[in-house]
Protein backbone atom coordinates (compact mmCIF):
# COMPACT_ATOMS: atom_id res chain seq x y z
CA UNK A 1 0.00 0.00 0.00
CA UNK A 2 2.73 2.37 0.83
CA UNK A 3 4.63 1.59 -2.33
CA UNK A 4 1.59 2.37 -4.52
CA UNK A 5 1.03 5.67 -2.73
CA UNK A 6 4.58 6.86 -3.46
CA UNK A 7 4.11 6.21 -7.14
CA UNK A 8 0.86 8.09 -7.06
CA UNK A 9 2.46 11.20 -5.44
CA UNK A 10 5.47 11.29 -7.75
CA UNK A 11 3.35 11.24 -10.89
CA UNK A 12 1.65 14.63 -10.33
CA UNK A 13 4.99 16.29 -9.48
CA UNK A 14 6.46 15.09 -12.73
CA UNK A 15 3.46 16.36 -14.59
CA UNK A 16 3.86 19.81 -12.97
CA UNK A 17 7.54 19.89 -13.87
CA UNK A 18 6.75 19.06 -17.47
CA UNK A 19 4.08 21.80 -17.56
CA UNK A 20 6.48 24.46 -16.22
CA UNK A 21 9.13 23.41 -18.65
CA UNK A 22 6.74 23.82 -21.52
CA UNK A 23 5.80 27.42 -20.36
CA UNK A 24 9.43 28.51 -20.07
CA UNK A 25 9.98 27.24 -23.49
CA UNK A 26 7.51 29.82 -24.89
CA UNK A 27 9.40 32.74 -26.48
CA UNK A 28 9.28 36.09 -24.44
CA UNK A 29 10.55 39.10 -26.40
CA UNK A 30 13.84 40.47 -24.88
CA UNK A 31 13.66 44.02 -23.33
CA UNK A 32 16.71 46.04 -22.44
CA UNK A 33 16.74 49.59 -21.00
CA UNK A 34 19.76 51.65 -19.92
CA UNK A 35 19.98 55.21 -18.47
CA UNK A 36 22.68 57.04 -20.41
CA UNK A 37 22.45 60.40 -18.61
CA UNK A 38 23.07 61.34 -15.82
CA UNK A 39 25.74 59.03 -14.59
CA UNK A 40 25.66 56.96 -11.43
CA UNK A 41 26.60 58.91 -8.26
CA UNK A 42 26.70 62.31 -9.98
CA UNK A 43 25.59 65.78 -8.83
CA UNK A 44 22.51 67.30 -10.48
CA UNK A 45 20.82 70.71 -10.25
CA UNK A 46 17.92 72.74 -11.57
CA UNK A 47 16.28 71.04 -14.59
CA UNK A 48 17.97 67.70 -15.30
CA UNK A 49 17.76 66.01 -18.72
CA UNK A 50 17.52 62.24 -18.34
CA UNK A 51 18.23 60.14 -21.46
CA UNK A 52 17.99 56.40 -22.00
CA UNK A 53 18.26 53.65 -24.60
CA UNK A 54 15.60 50.92 -24.81
CA UNK A 55 14.94 48.00 -27.14
CA UNK A 56 12.67 44.94 -27.35
CA UNK A 57 12.41 42.05 -29.78
CA UNK A 58 8.87 43.05 -30.68
CA UNK A 59 9.40 46.83 -30.25
CA UNK A 60 9.21 49.42 -27.46
CA UNK A 61 5.82 50.96 -26.81
CA UNK A 62 6.94 53.54 -24.23
CA UNK A 63 9.37 54.34 -21.46
CA UNK A 64 8.50 55.91 -18.08
CA UNK A 65 10.50 57.96 -15.55
CA UNK A 66 10.40 56.83 -11.92
CA UNK A 67 12.05 58.80 -9.08
CA UNK A 68 12.49 57.19 -5.69
CA UNK A 69 10.08 54.42 -6.65
CA UNK A 70 7.33 56.88 -7.60
CA UNK A 71 6.06 57.29 -11.14
CA UNK A 72 6.55 60.94 -12.19
CA UNK A 73 3.83 60.90 -14.83
CA UNK A 74 6.39 61.39 -17.60
CA UNK A 75 6.60 58.97 -20.52
CA UNK A 76 8.20 58.96 -23.97
CA UNK A 77 7.03 56.88 -26.94
CA UNK A 78 9.66 57.64 -29.57
CA UNK A 79 13.39 57.66 -29.83
CA UNK A 80 15.59 59.29 -28.69
CA UNK A 81 14.03 58.79 -25.26
CA UNK A 82 14.45 61.66 -22.74
CA UNK A 83 12.81 63.31 -19.74
CA UNK A 84 13.10 66.64 -17.90
CA UNK A 85 13.31 66.36 -14.10
CA UNK A 86 12.95 69.57 -12.03
CA UNK A 87 15.03 69.22 -8.87
CA UNK A 88 14.05 72.57 -7.33
CA UNK A 89 11.54 70.91 -4.98
CA UNK A 90 14.15 68.70 -3.33
CA UNK A 91 16.24 69.41 -0.28
CA UNK A 92 19.80 70.52 -0.83
CA UNK A 93 22.20 67.56 -0.62
CA UNK A 94 19.46 64.91 -0.81
CA UNK A 95 20.04 61.66 -2.76
CA UNK A 96 17.50 60.23 -5.20
CA UNK A 97 17.09 57.05 -7.27
CA UNK A 98 16.36 57.28 -11.00
CA UNK A 99 14.83 54.28 -12.81
CA UNK A 100 13.45 54.12 -16.35
CA UNK A 101 10.81 51.47 -16.99
CA UNK A 102 10.35 50.19 -20.57
CA UNK A 103 7.20 48.60 -22.03
CA UNK A 104 7.11 46.46 -25.15
CA UNK A 105 4.10 46.26 -27.45
CA UNK A 106 2.66 43.37 -25.40
CA UNK A 107 2.93 45.45 -22.21
CA UNK A 108 5.82 43.44 -20.87
CA UNK A 109 8.17 45.57 -18.74
CA UNK A 110 11.76 45.83 -17.72
CA UNK A 111 13.54 48.35 -15.45
CA UNK A 112 16.91 49.97 -15.89
CA UNK A 113 19.60 49.71 -13.32
CA UNK A 114 19.17 52.27 -10.51
CA UNK A 115 21.02 55.56 -10.93
CA UNK A 116 21.72 57.37 -7.66
CA UNK A 117 22.22 61.16 -7.88
CA UNK A 118 22.67 64.04 -5.37
CA UNK A 119 20.78 67.34 -5.71
CA UNK A 120 23.02 70.43 -5.37
CA UNK A 121 21.01 73.52 -6.23
CA UNK A 122 22.72 75.99 -3.90
CA UNK A 123 25.02 77.32 -6.58
CA UNK A 124 22.14 77.54 -9.04
CA UNK A 125 19.81 79.73 -6.98
CA UNK A 126 18.70 83.01 -8.51
CA UNK A 127 20.63 86.17 -7.76
CA UNK A 128 19.46 87.41 -4.35
CA UNK A 129 17.35 90.56 -4.70
CA UNK A 130 17.70 93.58 -2.41
CA UNK A 131 14.58 95.47 -1.37
CA UNK A 132 15.18 99.17 -0.76
CA UNK A 133 13.58 101.04 2.17
CA UNK A 134 9.96 101.90 1.45
CA UNK A 135 9.60 105.35 -0.11
CA UNK A 136 6.55 107.24 1.16
CA UNK A 137 5.24 110.26 -0.69
CA UNK A 138 2.16 112.41 -0.62
CA UNK A 139 0.11 109.98 -2.76
CA UNK A 140 1.18 106.63 -1.34
CA UNK A 141 4.35 104.59 -1.12
CA UNK A 142 6.78 102.92 -3.50
CA UNK A 143 8.67 99.64 -3.31
CA UNK A 144 11.90 99.24 -5.29
CA UNK A 145 14.29 96.31 -5.60
CA UNK A 146 17.43 95.36 -7.51
CA UNK A 147 17.19 93.91 -11.01
CA UNK A 148 18.01 90.25 -11.64
CA UNK A 149 20.74 89.42 -14.17
CA UNK A 150 20.28 85.63 -14.53
CA UNK A 151 19.60 84.17 -17.97
CA UNK A 152 16.96 81.86 -16.49
CA UNK A 153 14.98 84.63 -14.74
CA UNK A 154 11.36 83.70 -14.20
CA UNK A 155 9.57 86.29 -12.07
CA UNK A 156 9.62 88.61 -9.07
CA UNK A 157 6.96 87.80 -6.47
CA UNK A 158 6.13 90.62 -4.05
CA UNK A 159 4.69 89.51 -0.70
CA UNK A 160 3.20 91.41 2.25
CA UNK A 161 2.79 90.21 5.83
CA UNK A 162 1.88 91.49 9.28
CA UNK A 163 5.17 90.53 10.99
CA UNK A 164 8.81 89.98 10.17
CA UNK A 165 8.46 86.20 10.06
CA UNK A 166 6.36 86.60 6.89
CA UNK A 167 4.41 83.57 8.11
CA UNK A 168 1.07 85.03 7.02
CA UNK A 169 2.40 86.52 3.79
CA UNK A 170 0.14 87.01 0.80
CA UNK A 171 1.14 87.64 -2.80
CA UNK A 172 0.74 91.27 -3.82
CA UNK A 173 1.81 90.87 -7.44
CA UNK A 174 4.07 88.84 -9.74
CA UNK A 175 6.31 90.61 -12.26
CA UNK A 176 7.52 88.50 -15.20
CA UNK A 177 9.50 91.26 -16.91
CA UNK A 178 13.04 91.44 -15.56
CA UNK A 179 13.14 95.26 -15.70
CA UNK A 180 9.95 95.65 -13.62
CA UNK A 181 11.54 96.49 -10.28
CA UNK A 182 9.16 99.17 -8.99
CA UNK A 183 5.69 98.82 -7.49
CA UNK A 184 3.60 101.76 -6.34
CA UNK A 185 0.90 101.50 -3.71
CA UNK A 186 -1.73 104.20 -3.33
CA UNK A 187 -3.27 105.33 -0.08
CA UNK A 188 -1.70 105.90 3.32
CA UNK A 189 -2.94 104.05 6.40
CA UNK A 190 -1.78 105.52 9.70
CA UNK A 191 -0.28 103.30 12.42
CA UNK A 192 -0.55 100.12 10.32
CA UNK A 193 2.65 98.11 9.99
CA UNK A 194 3.22 96.13 6.81
CA UNK A 195 6.27 94.03 6.00
CA UNK A 196 7.35 93.41 2.41
CA UNK A 197 9.67 90.90 0.75
CA UNK A 198 10.57 90.16 -2.87
CA UNK A 199 11.16 86.56 -3.98
CA UNK A 200 12.98 86.00 -7.28
CA UNK A 201 12.07 82.78 -9.14
CA UNK A 202 13.99 81.25 -12.01
CA UNK A 203 12.44 79.25 -14.85
CA UNK A 204 12.90 76.03 -12.89
CA UNK A 205 11.21 77.25 -9.74
CA UNK A 206 14.32 77.89 -7.68
CA UNK A 207 13.85 80.90 -5.40
CA UNK A 208 15.89 83.56 -3.60
CA UNK A 209 14.38 85.99 -1.08
CA UNK A 210 15.24 89.61 -0.38
CA UNK A 211 15.59 91.38 2.93
CA UNK A 212 12.36 92.44 4.64
CA UNK A 213 11.35 96.10 4.72
CA UNK A 214 8.59 97.69 6.80
CA UNK A 215 5.99 100.24 5.77
CA UNK A 216 4.76 102.39 8.64
CA UNK A 217 3.52 105.95 8.94
CA UNK A 218 2.34 107.82 11.99
CA UNK A 219 1.74 111.44 12.82
CA UNK A 220 2.88 110.67 16.37
CA UNK A 221 6.48 109.82 15.52
CA UNK A 222 8.82 109.52 12.55
CA UNK A 223 12.41 110.11 11.49
CA UNK A 224 12.60 111.42 7.93
CA UNK A 225 15.70 112.37 5.97
CA UNK A 226 15.64 114.81 3.06
CA UNK A 227 18.72 114.53 0.87
CA UNK A 228 17.76 116.08 -2.46
CA UNK A 229 17.10 114.51 -5.84
CA UNK A 230 20.28 115.71 -7.59
CA UNK A 231 23.35 113.48 -7.39
CA UNK A 232 25.94 115.11 -5.16
CA UNK A 233 23.42 117.37 -3.42
CA UNK A 234 23.31 117.80 0.35
CA UNK A 235 20.54 119.23 2.48
CA UNK A 236 20.86 120.55 6.03
CA UNK A 237 18.18 122.00 8.32
CA UNK A 238 18.43 124.78 10.89
CA UNK A 239 14.82 125.59 11.77
CA UNK A 240 11.40 123.90 11.98
CA UNK A 241 7.87 124.92 12.86
CA UNK A 242 4.55 123.10 12.89
CA UNK A 243 2.23 124.74 10.38
CA UNK A 244 -1.45 125.60 10.71
CA UNK A 245 -2.48 122.50 8.69
CA UNK A 246 -0.67 120.16 11.09
CA UNK A 247 2.33 119.71 8.81
CA UNK A 248 5.83 121.15 9.14
CA UNK A 249 8.06 123.74 7.50
CA UNK A 250 11.86 123.34 7.51
CA UNK A 251 14.55 125.80 6.50
CA UNK A 252 18.25 125.33 5.93
CA UNK A 253 20.74 124.94 3.11
CA UNK A 254 20.76 123.00 -0.17
CA UNK A 255 24.22 122.41 -1.57
CA UNK A 256 25.16 120.94 -4.94
CA UNK A 257 27.57 121.45 -7.79
CA UNK A 258 24.84 123.30 -9.66
CA UNK A 259 24.14 126.00 -7.06
CA UNK A 260 27.59 127.14 -6.02
CA UNK A 261 28.14 126.94 -2.29
CA UNK A 262 24.51 126.62 -1.26
CA UNK A 263 20.98 127.99 -1.50
CA UNK A 264 18.22 128.78 0.94
CA UNK A 265 16.25 125.56 1.41
CA UNK A 266 12.54 125.44 2.26
CA UNK A 267 10.71 122.10 2.68
CA UNK A 268 6.99 121.69 3.43
CA UNK A 269 5.70 118.35 4.72
CA UNK A 270 2.36 116.95 5.76
CA UNK A 271 1.59 115.69 9.28
CA UNK A 272 3.48 112.45 8.59
CA UNK A 273 6.66 114.29 7.65
CA UNK A 274 6.15 113.40 3.97
CA UNK A 275 7.42 116.04 1.58
CA UNK A 276 4.76 118.11 -0.15
CA UNK A 277 7.15 120.46 -1.91
CA UNK A 278 10.70 121.81 -1.78
CA UNK A 279 11.91 125.26 -2.82
CA UNK A 280 15.40 126.73 -3.07
CA UNK A 281 16.45 130.38 -3.34
CA UNK A 282 19.88 131.77 -4.04
CA UNK A 283 22.57 132.78 -6.46
CA UNK A 284 25.99 131.54 -7.46
CA UNK A 285 27.65 132.05 -4.06
CA UNK A 286 26.97 130.99 -0.48
CA UNK A 287 23.36 131.33 0.71
CA UNK A 288 21.96 129.61 3.82
CA UNK A 289 18.67 129.98 5.68
CA UNK A 290 18.93 129.94 9.47
CA UNK A 291 15.32 130.54 10.56
CA UNK A 292 11.77 130.16 9.25
CA UNK A 293 8.31 131.06 10.52
CA UNK A 294 4.83 130.69 9.07
CA UNK A 295 3.27 134.11 8.62
CA UNK A 296 -0.25 135.28 9.38
CA UNK A 297 -1.23 135.07 5.69
CA UNK A 298 -0.27 131.38 5.50
CA UNK A 299 3.02 132.04 3.75
CA UNK A 300 6.53 131.88 5.18
CA UNK A 301 9.32 134.25 6.18
CA UNK A 302 12.95 133.10 6.04
CA UNK A 303 16.16 134.77 7.00
CA UNK A 304 19.78 133.79 6.76
CA UNK A 305 23.02 134.77 5.12
CA UNK A 306 23.76 135.57 1.49
CA UNK A 307 27.00 136.05 -0.36
CA UNK A 308 25.17 136.13 -3.69
CA UNK A 309 23.19 139.31 -3.02
CA UNK A 310 23.72 142.55 -1.11
CA UNK A 311 26.59 144.96 -0.82
CA UNK A 312 29.05 143.10 1.36
CA UNK A 313 30.69 139.76 1.82
CA UNK A 314 27.78 138.24 3.74
CA UNK A 315 24.50 140.09 4.24
CA UNK A 316 21.23 139.53 6.04
CA UNK A 317 18.79 138.10 3.48
CA UNK A 318 15.05 138.18 4.15
CA UNK A 319 12.79 136.12 1.85
CA UNK A 320 8.97 136.09 1.90
CA UNK A 321 7.00 133.32 0.16
CA UNK A 322 3.36 132.48 -0.31
CA UNK A 323 1.72 129.33 1.07
CA UNK A 324 3.13 127.24 -1.80
CA UNK A 325 6.68 128.44 -1.24
CA UNK A 326 6.80 130.76 -4.26
CA UNK A 327 8.91 133.83 -3.58
CA UNK A 328 6.97 137.06 -3.21
CA UNK A 329 9.90 139.35 -2.39
CA UNK A 330 13.43 139.36 -0.95
CA UNK A 331 15.48 142.04 0.81
CA UNK A 332 19.13 142.32 1.86
CA UNK A 333 20.58 144.27 4.79
CA UNK A 334 24.27 144.83 5.44
CA UNK A 335 27.42 146.76 4.77
CA UNK A 336 30.77 146.11 3.18
CA UNK A 337 31.83 143.37 5.62
CA UNK A 338 30.25 140.21 6.99
CA UNK A 339 26.78 140.45 8.49
CA UNK A 340 25.16 137.26 9.83
CA UNK A 341 21.40 136.81 10.31
CA UNK A 342 20.40 134.19 12.87
CA UNK A 343 16.72 134.73 13.69
CA UNK A 344 13.48 136.24 12.37
CA UNK A 345 9.98 136.62 13.82
CA UNK A 346 6.84 138.24 12.48
CA UNK A 347 5.79 141.08 14.73
CA UNK A 348 2.34 142.05 15.96
CA UNK A 349 2.12 144.87 13.38
CA UNK A 350 2.66 142.42 10.50
CA UNK A 351 6.30 143.38 10.00
CA UNK A 352 9.44 141.45 10.93
CA UNK A 353 12.28 141.60 13.44
CA UNK A 354 15.65 140.21 12.32
CA UNK A 355 18.56 139.44 14.61
CA UNK A 356 22.22 138.60 14.18
CA UNK A 357 25.57 140.33 14.28
CA UNK A 358 27.51 142.69 12.07
CA UNK A 359 31.10 143.49 11.17
CA UNK A 360 29.95 146.44 9.06
CA UNK A 361 28.28 148.67 11.65
CA UNK A 362 28.57 149.56 15.33
CA UNK A 363 31.26 150.82 17.64
CA UNK A 364 33.16 147.56 17.85
CA UNK A 365 34.57 145.09 15.35
CA UNK A 366 31.72 142.63 15.92
CA UNK A 367 28.42 143.94 17.28
CA UNK A 368 24.93 142.55 17.87
CA UNK A 369 22.42 143.83 15.32
CA UNK A 370 18.62 144.09 15.08
CA UNK A 371 16.69 145.16 11.99
CA UNK A 372 12.94 145.94 12.05
CA UNK A 373 10.96 145.97 8.79
CA UNK A 374 7.39 146.57 7.70
CA UNK A 375 5.21 143.83 6.17
CA UNK A 376 6.92 144.28 2.79
CA UNK A 377 10.43 143.95 4.15
CA UNK A 378 11.26 147.64 4.04
CA UNK A 379 13.53 148.73 6.89
CA UNK A 380 11.88 150.79 9.64
CA UNK A 381 14.90 150.90 11.93
CA UNK A 382 18.12 149.08 12.74
CA UNK A 383 20.32 149.22 15.81
CA UNK A 384 23.60 147.75 16.98
CA UNK A 385 24.26 146.71 20.57
CA UNK A 386 27.58 146.55 22.37
CA UNK A 387 30.69 148.68 22.55
CA UNK A 388 34.24 147.73 21.74
CA UNK A 389 33.62 144.08 22.61
CA UNK A 390 32.41 141.15 20.55
CA UNK A 391 28.65 140.66 20.78
CA UNK A 392 26.29 138.36 18.89
CA UNK A 393 22.53 137.82 18.96
CA UNK A 394 21.45 134.25 18.21
CA UNK A 395 17.73 134.51 18.97
CA UNK A 396 15.06 137.20 19.19
CA UNK A 397 11.37 137.16 20.12
CA UNK A 398 8.74 139.83 20.56
CA UNK A 399 7.61 140.21 24.15
CA UNK A 400 4.14 140.79 25.58
CA UNK A 401 4.83 144.54 25.98
CA UNK A 402 5.52 144.96 22.26
CA UNK A 403 9.27 145.12 22.70
CA UNK A 404 11.85 142.38 22.15
CA UNK A 405 14.01 139.97 24.09
CA UNK A 406 17.27 138.81 22.53
CA UNK A 407 19.96 136.34 23.55
CA UNK A 408 23.50 135.71 22.44
CA UNK A 409 27.01 136.11 23.73
CA UNK A 410 29.15 138.95 25.06
CA UNK A 411 32.92 139.28 25.34
CA UNK A 412 34.44 142.42 26.84
CA UNK A 413 37.79 143.76 25.56
CA UNK A 414 39.60 143.05 28.84
CA UNK A 415 38.25 139.50 29.31
CA UNK A 416 40.57 137.80 26.83
CA UNK A 417 38.90 134.70 25.45
CA UNK A 418 36.19 134.59 28.12
CA UNK A 419 32.63 134.91 26.81
CA UNK A 420 29.37 135.20 28.71
CA UNK A 421 25.78 134.34 27.89
CA UNK A 422 23.95 137.58 27.18
CA UNK A 423 20.34 138.74 27.38
CA UNK A 424 19.03 142.09 26.07
CA UNK A 425 15.64 143.70 26.55
CA UNK A 426 14.74 146.09 23.72
CA UNK A 427 11.75 148.40 23.49
CA UNK A 428 9.44 148.57 20.46
CA UNK A 429 11.64 151.20 18.78
CA UNK A 430 14.89 149.29 19.18
CA UNK A 431 16.28 151.08 22.21
CA UNK A 432 18.01 148.91 24.76
CA UNK A 433 16.13 148.81 28.09
CA UNK A 434 18.58 146.59 29.99
CA UNK A 435 20.98 143.74 29.53
CA UNK A 436 22.27 140.92 31.71
CA UNK A 437 25.22 138.58 31.33
CA UNK A 438 25.71 135.15 32.88
CA UNK A 439 28.90 133.17 33.17
CA UNK A 440 32.02 132.15 35.02
CA UNK A 441 35.72 132.03 34.35
CA UNK A 442 35.58 130.28 30.97
CA UNK A 443 33.25 130.37 27.96
CA UNK A 444 29.46 130.68 27.94
CA UNK A 445 27.07 131.62 25.11
CA UNK A 446 23.28 131.73 24.75
CA UNK A 447 21.56 130.32 21.66
CA UNK A 448 17.82 130.62 22.29
CA UNK A 449 15.41 132.51 24.52
CA UNK A 450 11.68 132.58 25.18
CA UNK A 451 9.40 134.63 27.38
CA UNK A 452 7.77 132.32 29.91
CA UNK A 453 4.18 132.20 31.11
CA UNK A 454 5.07 134.11 34.31
CA UNK A 455 6.54 137.02 32.34
CA UNK A 456 10.13 135.98 32.90
CA UNK A 457 12.52 134.33 30.48
CA UNK A 458 14.15 130.97 29.84
CA UNK A 459 17.62 131.03 28.32
CA UNK A 460 19.30 128.06 26.62
CA UNK A 461 23.07 128.37 26.74
CA UNK A 462 26.40 126.59 26.58
CA UNK A 463 28.77 126.56 29.53
CA UNK A 464 32.34 125.37 29.92
CA UNK A 465 32.64 126.73 33.47
CA UNK A 466 29.90 124.78 35.23
CA UNK A 467 28.85 121.14 35.25
CA UNK A 468 30.80 117.88 35.09
CA UNK A 469 31.64 117.80 31.40
CA UNK A 470 33.91 119.63 29.01
CA UNK A 471 30.92 121.67 27.86
CA UNK A 472 27.31 121.36 28.97
CA UNK A 473 23.83 122.58 28.18
CA UNK A 474 22.87 125.34 30.55
CA UNK A 475 19.33 126.47 31.37
CA UNK A 476 18.89 129.85 33.05
CA UNK A 477 15.51 131.04 34.32
CA UNK A 478 15.08 134.74 35.08
CA UNK A 479 12.35 137.06 36.21
CA UNK A 480 10.95 139.81 33.99
CA UNK A 481 14.00 142.00 34.70
CA UNK A 482 16.54 139.36 33.75
CA UNK A 483 17.48 138.58 37.35
CA UNK A 484 18.41 134.93 37.67
CA UNK A 485 15.93 132.72 39.55
CA UNK A 486 17.73 129.43 38.97
CA UNK A 487 20.15 127.75 36.60
CA UNK A 488 20.83 124.11 35.85
CA UNK A 489 23.41 122.24 33.78
CA UNK A 490 22.53 119.18 31.72
CA UNK A 491 24.97 116.73 30.17
CA UNK A 492 27.67 114.14 30.72
CA UNK A 493 31.44 114.03 30.91
CA UNK A 494 32.12 115.00 27.29
CA UNK A 495 30.69 117.78 25.09
CA UNK A 496 26.96 118.55 25.12
CA UNK A 497 25.36 121.46 23.28
CA UNK A 498 21.93 123.09 23.31
CA UNK A 499 20.59 125.14 20.40
CA UNK A 500 16.85 125.50 21.06
CA UNK A 501 14.45 125.76 24.02
CA UNK A 502 10.70 126.05 24.50
CA UNK A 503 8.45 126.15 27.52
CA UNK A 504 6.08 123.17 27.39
CA UNK A 505 2.37 122.97 28.15
CA UNK A 506 3.03 121.48 31.62
CA UNK A 507 5.21 124.45 32.63
CA UNK A 508 8.48 122.60 32.08
CA UNK A 509 10.95 122.97 29.24
CA UNK A 510 12.23 121.03 26.25
CA UNK A 511 15.68 121.59 24.78
CA UNK A 512 17.36 120.20 21.69
CA UNK A 513 20.96 120.09 20.55
CA UNK A 514 23.65 117.45 20.20
CA UNK A 515 25.79 115.33 22.49
CA UNK A 516 29.04 113.40 22.54
CA UNK A 517 28.40 112.13 26.09
CA UNK A 518 25.43 109.94 25.21
CA UNK A 519 24.04 108.04 22.24
CA UNK A 520 25.43 105.74 19.56
CA UNK A 521 27.90 107.83 17.64
CA UNK A 522 30.55 110.47 17.75
CA UNK A 523 27.77 113.08 17.97
CA UNK A 524 24.02 112.42 18.30
CA UNK A 525 20.85 114.47 18.29
CA UNK A 526 19.91 115.19 21.90
CA UNK A 527 16.40 115.90 23.25
CA UNK A 528 15.86 116.69 26.93
CA UNK A 529 12.64 117.36 28.87
CA UNK A 530 12.81 119.13 32.23
CA UNK A 531 10.33 120.08 34.91
CA UNK A 532 9.54 123.70 35.78
CA UNK A 533 12.72 123.90 37.85
CA UNK A 534 14.99 122.76 35.05
CA UNK A 535 15.50 119.25 36.46
CA UNK A 536 15.76 116.55 33.84
CA UNK A 537 12.69 114.30 33.51
CA UNK A 538 13.94 112.31 30.53
CA UNK A 539 16.32 112.54 27.60
CA UNK A 540 16.57 110.81 24.23
CA UNK A 541 19.29 110.56 21.61
CA UNK A 542 18.98 109.90 17.88
CA UNK A 543 21.83 108.93 15.60
CA UNK A 544 23.56 106.11 13.74
CA UNK A 545 27.20 106.44 14.67
CA UNK A 546 28.21 109.52 12.71
CA UNK A 547 27.69 113.28 13.24
CA UNK A 548 23.98 113.99 13.85
CA UNK A 549 22.77 117.33 15.23
CA UNK A 550 19.56 119.17 16.09
CA UNK A 551 19.19 122.94 15.93
CA UNK A 552 15.48 123.53 16.50
CA UNK A 553 12.68 122.04 18.62
CA UNK A 554 9.01 122.79 19.13
CA UNK A 555 6.24 121.14 21.11
CA UNK A 556 3.52 120.00 18.70
CA UNK A 557 -0.25 120.18 18.96
CA UNK A 558 -0.47 116.51 20.04
CA UNK A 559 1.89 117.07 22.97
CA UNK A 560 4.90 115.54 21.24
CA UNK A 561 7.97 117.29 19.83
CA UNK A 562 9.40 118.07 16.41
CA UNK A 563 13.13 118.58 15.79
CA UNK A 564 15.15 119.67 12.78
CA UNK A 565 18.82 119.18 12.13
CA UNK A 566 21.34 117.15 10.16
CA UNK A 567 21.77 113.42 9.62
CA UNK A 568 25.14 112.02 8.56
CA UNK A 569 25.36 108.46 7.27
CA UNK A 570 28.01 106.40 9.04
CA UNK A 571 28.57 103.81 6.30
CA UNK A 572 26.82 105.30 3.26
CA UNK A 573 23.90 102.85 3.51
CA UNK A 574 21.50 105.79 3.79
CA UNK A 575 21.92 109.28 2.37
CA UNK A 576 22.96 112.17 4.58
CA UNK A 577 20.69 115.18 4.71
CA UNK A 578 18.24 117.36 6.58
CA UNK A 579 16.63 115.42 9.41
CA UNK A 580 13.05 115.90 10.56
CA UNK A 581 12.25 114.02 13.77
CA UNK A 582 8.80 113.78 15.34
CA UNK A 583 8.47 112.19 18.78
CA UNK A 584 5.64 111.39 21.14
CA UNK A 585 5.32 113.20 24.48
CA UNK A 586 8.04 111.00 25.98
CA UNK A 587 10.53 111.66 23.22
CA UNK A 588 10.09 108.28 21.54
CA UNK A 589 10.38 108.02 17.75
CA UNK A 590 10.91 104.28 17.27
CA UNK A 591 10.04 102.76 13.93
CA UNK A 592 9.06 99.09 13.46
Amino acid sequence: MIRHLSIFLIAPICSLFLLLSCEEAEEIPGITVTVTQPGHYTMVSELVTITCEASADNGIAKVELWIDGIYTGQEDTSEPYSFEWNTSQYEEGSQHVIIVRAYDVNNNTADSDSIIVTVTNQGSLPETPSLYPVEVDIDGYTLRWTQNHDEDFGAYDLYVASDTSMSDSTLVHSFTTVTDTVHQMTGLVEDEVRYYQVITRDLYGLKAGSNIEAYFISSAYFLNIFSGSVTGSYYSARSVQQTSDGGYILAGKASSAQNGYGDFLLIKTNEYGIEEWTRTFGGTQFDEATCVQQTSDGGYILTGNSNSYGSGELDFWLVKTDADGSREWAKTFGGSNNDHATSVKQTSDGGYILAGYTDSFGSGPHNAWLVKTDASGNEEWNNTYGDLADEEIHSVRQTSDGGYIAAGMFRSPDSGSTMEAWMLKIDALGTEAWDQSYGGDLTEAAYDIQQTSDGGYILAALTTTFGIGVSEAWLIKTDASGTEEWNNTLGGVADDYVRSVQQTSDGGYVIAGFTTSFGNGECDVWLVKTDAGGNEEWSQTFGNGADDRAYSVQQTSDGGYVLAGNYSSYDGSTPSGAWLIKTDNNGHAEQP
